[in-house]
């Protein structure tokens, strides 16, 4: 169950939702920076909390996935990044349409998959400079908007604390984050909902010239003049990979779900490398399609049929 939380601010606006199973849902938002949601019903009331640490780039997509195909009743979070220097790409996009040439990348494709057809651009992991926080709950799809807007909450509340200041700007879909420094803006990270899902990239440190000599001059021009990246810790040096726990506590605590910290378990760690071999291969990695020899079926709750894990209806 989620529960009631006090929102701050004056103007407070309450809408009701009625889902065919019964719950009644309550959104209520503000023009305040901090957000919060509030149930009334739902099939769980608490959250696991997995802090998972760094992991190969083809590791990545693989717990995303874990999420939610594990007892999809019960709500998750995990935190985890790239133990490894990789390219990331979230949704449909090809990767050949910012990569000159292939056999000059020198570093792992990392691609998510998503059940919207996001086609977000090439992002770059440094390693052990970034991290993701991802969230799963059965329900989370009827809050899509307000669920993003806790993430970003619980973001600023913690960078506040080092005078680090982030936007959001709608007019990248409300994907990307932004910081200022001086009379500069730069990209920060991204933050998305995806069905019942939702997570949060967050850079502390960005370099990305390592990245770049293969890519397209489109590409590499959009990431160096029109949206130049950077990490947090160019506001503040003093942040380190410790606030990813803080942040993560902050969504959980604004959503009003009662945390469990949990370990994987040795069938837990089996089945997301049983994974891995979906989201390593090259046909995912650069088209985001699959090969059916390494595909396998499961059923999905939300359609009558089943799907080979990681194709998209396009």
């Amino acid at each position: 169950m989620f529960k009631n939380v006090a929102i701050v601010g004056a103007n407070r606006y309450v809408h009701k939702f009625k889902l065919a199973s019964g719950s009644i849902v309550t959104v209520a938002t503000t023009k305040a920076s901090y957000h919060s949601l509030s149930i009334t019903k739902s099939t769980t009331n608490t959250i696991d909390f997995y802090f998972i640490g760094g992991v190969d780039a083809y590791t990545l997509p693989a717990i995303h996935e874990w999420l939610s195909l594990t007892d999809p009743q019960q709500s998750k979070v995990a935190v985890y990044w790239s133990n490894e220097d990789a390219y990331a790409l979230c949704g449909s996009k090809d990767a050949l349409s910012e990569i000159k040439d292939i056999k000059d990348i020198s570093f792992p494709i990392s691609r998510a998959k998503t059940t919207k057809k996001f086609k977000c651009p090439m992002q770059y992991l440094i390693k052990d400079q970034h991290f993701f926080i991802d969230i799963y709950h059965p329900e989370l799809d009827i809050l899509s908007e307000d669920i993003v807007e806790v993430i970003i909450s619980a973001v600023r509340k913690e960078l506040d604390v080092y005078g680090v200041k982030i936007s959001h700007p709608k007019f990248a879909k409300g994907h990307l984050l932004i910081q200022r420094i001086g009379l500069k803006y730069s990209e920060v990270g991204r933050v998305a909902q995806d069905g019942n899902r939702a997570f949060l990239l967050l850079h502390l440190n960005t370099d990305i010239s390592k990245f770049l000599s293969p890519l397209l001059p489109l590409a590499r021009i959009r990431d160096i003049v029109v949206i130049p990246k950077s990490g947090i810790c160019d506001s503040n040096s003093e942040i380190t990979m410790d606030i990813s726990e803080r942040i993560a506590s902050n969504v959980t605590k604004s959503l009003g779900l009662s945390s469990q910290r949990k370990e994987l378990g040795s069938s837990q760690e089996q089945k997301i490398i049983e994974y891995k071999p979906i989201f390593s291969s090259e046909n995912w990695t650069l088209h985001s399609k699959l090969d059916n020899r390494i595909g396998f079926s499961i059923e999905r709750k939300d359609e009558k049929k089943k799907e080979i894990i990681g194709c998209h209806n396009y």
